[in-house]
């Protein structure tokens, strides 16, 4: 995994931090279009941070399989005996699917560390994850808890295992290009020089 400079992790986890939060107050309401703007944001950082050779591609592909990811994990989630029936409808809103595109786009960036670290992925989403849907319900007023200890257990039991899962998505499809063009130019001009 290509070690991303100081300046673009700082950029990337502001940047979820803004969608979360965006996501979070505006819910399904107009303003959760100011989130657009800041993935596309990520988009060039990125490829600033890794000279021209990151791969749009992967990483729109990995925004993809995150949020087809995200529609399974709340919609199973939405089935558990946690939340406020008044508040929660039968398919995940268009808020929390945008905190899942805003999620993905850390992968690369502020939660590469965790490339390959499964165990670390694991107790971080059961540490933060139950953490973030608490600060949630507590900013919105989109869903609440019916018992907030039960559902931060449980959440945090379903992140055990959606976070390494990401991260080994995240592995699967690599920020950036591979370089094989490159070091066969090089070859290539080492060789006339002899």
């Amino acid at each position: 995994m290509n070690k991303m400079p100081a300046w673009f992790l700082v950029a990337n986890f502001l940047s979820f931090q803004a969608i979360w939060l965006i996501a979070v107050l505006a819910g399904n309401g107009s303003a959760l279009a100011l989130c657009v703007p800041i993935i596309f944001l990520h988009f060039l950082l990125m490829d600033r941070a890794l000279k021209k050779h990151f791969n749009w591609k992967n990483e729109f592909l990995l925004i993809i399989a995150c949020l087809v990811i995200g529609g399974g994990v709340e919609s199973f989630k939405l089935l558990l005996p946690i939340w406020d029936s008044a508040l929660v409808g039968h398919l995940p809103p268009l808020w929390l699917m945008t905190i899942w595109a805003g999620f993905a786009i850390s992968l690369h960036g502020s939660f590469a560390f965790l490339y390959k670290r499964f165990a670390l992925a694991s107790l971080m989403g059961a540490i933060f994850a139950p953490l973030s849907y608490l600060a949630g319900a507590h900013l919105s007023d989109t869903y609440a808890f019916v018992d907030a200890s039960f559902g931060v257990v449980l959440i945090g039991m379903v992140w055990m295992v959606v976070m390494p899962l990401l991260v080994w998505v995240a592995g699967l499809l690599p920020a950036q290009k591979a370089q094989r063009v490159q070091t066969l130019t090089h070859n290539a001009s080492a060789i006339s020089a002899i």
